[in-house]
């Protein structure tokens, strides 16, 4: 099964980053801006067991994207799985490692199975791993901007 992982250290506790996740509105804050978000919904603040869905258009293509989150403990990891959705399967772990107490490792780490058997094993090696490797990138840099403000001279 293809994994991909993206990790950062970012300026900030790892109570203050937790909560930011628990909140599905701050998706769109951290979601490239060729994602195109049109729908998010869920209960705030998410909690495990808790039940999502998005909507969105990544380039020209569509898709709906059903999950749960399935394992959660304040404030180190959250796991959401998609339970229908482009993906055979796909299970995002979200982990937040305290260094001291403004410093947090931030692992994002998929496990993923495209669909379309040997087509999608093709898809994945040509643009889907790429694509995806992508928006984790983007994520991170979008949380750096977030909480670690530039301050002006």
């Amino acid at each position: 099964m293809p994994e991909i992982e993206k990790s950062s250290v970012i300026s900030a506790r790892a109570e203050d980053l937790f909560a930011f996740f628990l909140d599905p509105q701050n998706l769109s804050k951290i979601t490239p801006p060729t994602v195109k978000l049109t729908e998010v919904e869920a209960t705030a603040p998410l909690a495990k067991g808790a039940l999502f869905s998005l909507r969105g258009r990544n380039g020209w293509v569509r898709f709906r994207w059903h999950g749960r989150v399935v394992e959660m403990e304040s404030p180190k990891i959250m796991v959401d799985e998609q339970l229908k959705g482009p993906f055979r399967s796909f299970r995002h772990t979200h982990r937040f490692r305290a260094i001291d107490d403004r410093h947090t490792l931030v692992i994002d780490h998929v496990e993923y199975q495209p669909r379309f058997g040997i087509f999608g094993k093709l898809a994945n090696a040509f643009f889907i791993r790429r694509k995806l490797r992508r928006l984790f990138e983007y994520r991170h840099r979008k949380l750096k901007e977030l909480f670690e403000p530039k301050t002006g001279s």
